[in-house]
């Protein structure tokens, strides 16, 4: 059955140093915990930002907060696709990647980081045979993309040619829909190719994306004009907050 890897998240056996591991496909928490060993390493923008900004006055302190969030908004505390997968391309993050594919063979993340390294040194493609191999069990391989799984929703556009994950509404009514419906974690431990098996029906992942892009190149919109006023003095209190010293939102001293 074409597919089925994808569905079941059945990963190859794979021999490293003499020793036999399945690998598994990523899912959707080991995207999450990706998002957070990035924030991790990023550290807080607080105290790169002060230190940088130490000699200026006040309110030349505040005016600067107050543009930078009003810049970065979530982005600071959250990444995008683009900040994962440039992650999962660079030596860390291709180790880590590893790691996550094989740690329910009890492997921890010293152990399979040796096995990386012995893998490195004892075949020269076993690298990208890896990376295919687990980018295939998730669905997001170049090959998986060539063919169409029944109910699954791909759409090529200017925005994207990627497998789409359904907006709020559709998961909540696919995935949570009674009698049958899934728990978070049982969502976080499928893989990208799983959720859209599951939850994509009839398009509605396009639609919802079309709605969302749709608002955002809608420059007068109504909602966005409100919703940028709104904030607007939530940003200078924010940015006051940080140059006294006290917490971002609550105004509390640290």
């Amino acid at each position: 059955m074409s597919g089925l890897a994808t569905l079941c998240n059945a990963g190859p056996l794979i021999a490293v140093d003499g020793r036999s591991f399945q690998l598994k496909g990523r899912t959707l928490r080991h995207l999450g915990e990706a998002e957070a060993q990035i924030l991790y390493m990023r550290g807080d923008l607080r105290f790169a930002v002060s230190e940088a900004i130490s000699g200026l006055s006040k309110e030349q302190q505040v005016d600067i907060w107050e543009k930078l969030l009003m810049k970065i908004r979530f982005r600071w505390i959250g990444c995008n696709s683009e900040d994962i997968q440039r992650f999962y391309s660079s030596l860390e993050g291709r180790i880590y990647s590893f790691w996550q594919s094989v740690r329910h063979n009890g492997l921890s993340a010293d152990e399979s980081q040796e096995l990386y390294f012995k893998g490195l040194e004892s075949d020269s493609t076993w690298e990208s045979r890896i990376k295919y191999a687990i980018e295939t069990a998730t669905g997001e391989s170049d090959y998986s993309r060539l063919y169409k799984i029944m109910g699954l929703t791909r759409v090529k556009s200017d925005y994207t040619d990627e497998y789409l994950l359904p907006g709020k509404a559709s998961l909540f009514a696919s995935l949570f829909s009674e009698p049958f419906g899934y728990t978070p974690d049982q969502i976080a431990d499928m893989t990208l190719g799983q959720i859209s098996l599951v939850a994509t029906k009839h398009g509605t992942a396009y639609e919802d994306l079309k709605s969302e892009l749709s608002l955002v190149k809608q420059k007068q919109n109504m909602g966005i004009r409100k919703m940028r006023s709104t904030y607007a003095k939530a940003y200078r209190e924010m940015a006051l907050n940080i140059v006294e010293g006290r917490s971002l939102t609550s105004g509390l001293t640290n």
